[in-house]
């Protein structure tokens, strides 16, 4: 009954957003832009699930100059400029970082710089749990653009009644969310693009990278990525050793994968494994990582963007997620993908420190993981079964 409350006020907040963009914007879209802003925030994540959406934009309007419009939040961490070195299609990369802009006189430059390209159309990929106050004053900053015509905003998460949200509505990947913003108004019928295009250049120095490590391309690969941003979402550095063990037994090499912050606790984990492991976290780039995981047959990791960047090359994985957040939105969309995810009665709390240990991940254990990972790679391992209360999912991708 709740769900079905919270599913009405979904509709009727987005109803109303619809309206209020109306007003602002009367007329319909020009049917053939000059320029084109699209306006998307996040990291690595965020960003690659994004790419179907504005690869749809291209699609429909190729001759217009497209701008993308977006901040990596804090200052040092990748963004979409690390994620989009390699999309010839996007002429331009606007980056901007929240502190320039929280003054009267930083906002008033950056609009000003922002009406000097007068976008033809303005669409917003809004953040997953953005509210209705941050999607209005958006809004109302893409009007002061000047932009001719604009679109994009939506609720995607209502922070009530939370565990029966998760337990009784089905929702969208993060992919399938965003493309179908762009497909609802701007790209009717059109087909999901998830191929992330990567230099030849960078897919050169990444099998130079696995050269340099005495792993061939053609070496049976797995990876680990054991980091996340969210600290709640990261399974235990120990039971990615104790996995990795037992990959390694079983003859196949295994890549460490991560940032330069997580590289000491990716080296304690190769460490452990010992024989068979490398550790080139924070040695690549990101789009070095997408092309060493086009070498891998499987990853086993956390909820995090490297979960991401391997459906964007085909790369089938594992995924641990933990239970903060609805269920079924950050899942990779990938055919092949598994997640791993335990049911707890506090699950979908959206607490960024766990009172309880984090239970949701760490009761997640290293026999369910090696089950998953050895399905996926097609080998027998009979003694592999699910604890009760695990919910392990195969994406419906088609």
């Amino acid at each position: 009954m709740r769900a079905r409350v919270v599913l009405a006020l979904y509709g009727v907040l987005n109803r109303l957003l619809r309206a209020l963009r109306f007003l602002l914007w009367p007329r319909p879209g020009p049917l053939n832009p000059s320029r084109i802003c699209v306006y998307r925030v996040g990291n690595v994540g965020d960003i690659v699930c994004s790419l179907p959406a504005l690869s749809a934009l291209r699609r429909q309007y190729p001759k217009a100059e497209f701008t993308l419009l977006t901040t990596p939040g804090r200052r040092g961490l990748p963004g979409a400029k690390d994620v989009f070195e390699g999309v010839a299609w996007i002429d331009r990369i606007l980056e901007y970082y929240p502190e320039e802009v929280f003054t009267l006189r930083g906002a008033t430059s950056f609009l000003s710089l922002l009406r000097s390209y007068r976008f033809d159309i303005f669409f917003e990929l809004p953040n997953d749990v953005a509210g209705m106050a941050l999607l209005l004053r958006n809004m109302l900053f893409a009007r002061l653009t000047g932009a001719k015509w604009a679109d994009g905003w939506a609720i995607n998460t209502l922070r009530i009644a939370l565990p029966q949200q998760s337990e009784h509505i089905e929702f969208p990947n993060e992919v399938e969310r965003l493309f179908q913003l762009v497909e609802r108004d701007s790209v009717p019928n059109a087909e999901i693009d998830f191929a992330l295009p990567i230099p030849d250049a960078t897919i050169v120095r990444a099998t130079a990278i696995l050269d340099g490590q005495g792993i061939p391309a053609q070496a049976k690969i797995i990876a680990l990525g054991p980091g996340a941003k969210r600290p709640g979402n990261r399974w235990p550095a120990e039971r990615f050793a104790e996995v990795g063990q037992r990959l390694a037994r079983r003859g196949y090499h295994v890549v460490l994968l991560g940032t330069k912050d997580e590289r000491s606790v990716a080296e304690a984990i190769r460490e452990h494994i010992g024989a068979r492991s490398v550790n080139i976290a924070g040695a690549t780039s990101v789009l070095e990582a997408a092309a060493v995981l086009r070498h891998c047959r499987l990853l086993i990791c956390n909820d995090s963007g490297l979960q991401h960047l391997a459906s964007s090359v085909g790369t089938p994985c594992v995924a641990i997620f933990s239970y903060w957040h609805l269920r079924g939105k950050w899942w990779p969309h990938q055919r092949d993908a598994v997640v791993l995810q335990k049911m707890v009665p506090c699950h979908t709390c959206y607490l960024h420190h766990c009172p309880i240990g984090d239970r949701c991940v760490t009761d997640i254990t290293c026999k369910e993981v090696t089950a998953a990972a050895f399905g996926v790679l097609g080998e027998d391992l009979t003694s592999g079964q699910l604890d009760p209360g695990t919910l392990l999912s195969i994406s419906p991708i088609a």
